[in-house]
C-alpha cells in the first residue's frame, strides 16, 4: 500500500503514526523542507518503512545526514530523492551510513552530485548490497565515472543509470 502526503508538518504534529502495512512512503507531493525530513527520521512510525521517495523539495546534505543517522528505518530497501540537494556533502552521509543494511535501490538524480560524492559511494563499504544506482543529471563528469569504475563494493549492481552527467567518450 501506498500512502502519499500532502500536508508533512500536520503529520508529523499528529505524531506521524502509521499503521503497520505502510512499507512505501511517497512524500513527492507532500510540502516540507530539512526540518520535517529530520522530525521524520526520529520517528518510531517508520520502521516497517522499505520504500521512501522524497523527490522535488530542495532538500539538502542536512536531510541526507538526518536518514542516514536515523536508525528507525532498519528494512529500507529503496531510497530515492530525485530533484533535490544533497551534493556532495549528503552523498557522503549515506554511504558512511551502516544503517540500511537491506538497501538496494538508491536514486539520487539531479542532486548537484559531482565527482567526489562519487568516490564517497565508490569507496563506501556500506553499499554492497545495491543492485540498482541512479545518478543521472548530476555533475559526475570522467573523474567521477573512473571511482565507479574502480569500486569494488559495487559489484551487486545490475542497474547504473549515468545518463546527462558530464561524461565524454574517453
Amino acid at each position: 500500500m501506498v500512502k502519499k502526503f500532502y500536508n508533512i508538518e500536520g503529520l508529523i504534529q499528529s505524531g506521524f503514526k502509521l499503521s503497520r502495512d505502510y512499507e512505501t512512503l511517497d512524500f513527492t507531493y507532500a510540502k516540507f523542507g530539512d526540518d520535517a525530513v529530520q522530525e521524520m527520521a526520529k520517528s518510531r512510525s517508520i520502521k516497517q518503512v522499505r520504500r521512501l521517495t522524497i523527490n522535488g523539495k530542495k532538500l539538502t546534505a542536512l536531510s541526507a545526514r538526518a536518514l542516514a543517522e536515523s536508525d528507525k528505518m532498519p528494512n529500507l530497501e529503496s531510497l530515492k530523492l530525485y530533484k533535490n540537494k544533497i551534493g556532495d556533502e549528503g552523498i557522503k552521509y549515506l554511504a558512511e551510513s551502516e544503517k540500511f543494511p537491506n538497501l538496494k535501490s538508491l536514486r539520487l538524480a539531479w542532486n548537484e552530485i559531482g565527482p567526489e560524492g562519487t568516490r564517497h559511494l565508490a569507496e563506501s563499504p556500506n553499499m554492497g548490497s545495491l543492485t540498482s544506482l541512479a545518478l543521472s543529471e548530476n555533475r559526475i563528469g570522467d573523474e567521477g565515472l573512473k571511482y565507479l569504475a574502480k569500486a569494488k563494493s559495487l559489484s551487486s549492481l545490475e542497474i547504473m543509470d549515468l545518463r546527462k552527467n558530464q561524461i565524454t567518450d574517453l
